[in-house]
């Protein structure tokens, strides 16, 4: 195989498809291909190598995909709560430490509630850090800059 599209001669295309429908395996066939090449006890260079290449893109394709649904949904999150700004904690940048309400008070009480919180870790820890911007000693991003990141994402 040289490309993502060839088909192995060896490991045709139609075994892994009888495999995948047996819920023998849940790899892609690039994988699988690599895979069976391996348990015969065969190291096919080119093979793995385009295997590997195409679990980076596929890794690289996923990450992007987490991004632009972490951002998305924070600002949601953001317009449901009247939030206008977040602060995030400085070592991972995941934590929600405080909000800015729309009216401009700065409020820490309404991360009282334990399953906001969890949402919160769970989105903010899987924005992009580029998302954050440094001021004032600590991590922020406010409504208007994730309005920004999704255009700009929506236009690229």
């Amino acid at each position: 195989m040289t490309s993502q599209w060839d088909e192995d001669s060896r490991f045709p295309a139609a075994d892994w498809r009888a495999e995948v429908a047996n819920d023998d395996t849940r790899l892609g066939y690039r994988a699988w291909v690599a895979d069976q090449y391996v348990a015969a006890g065969e190291w096919d260079f080119a093979v793995l190598d385009t295997t590997l290449v195409g679990a980076i893109d596929e890794r690289l394709s996923a990450q992007l995909r987490v991004d632009a649904l972490a951002i998305r949904a924070l600002h949601a999150v953001m317009v449901e709560q009247g939030w206008s700004e977040v602060t995030v904690d400085v070592e991972e940048q995941s934590t929600v430490e405080a909000v800015s309400s729309d009216d401009g008070s700065l409020n820490r009480d309404e991360l009282d509630d334990e399953d906001l919180r969890e949402d919160l870790f769970s989105i903010a820890g899987n924005c992009p850090r580029s998302v954050y911007t440094y001021r004032d000693g600590e991590f922020r991003v406010t409504r208007t800059d994730l309005e920004q990141q999704i255009k700009s994402s929506a236009t690229a």
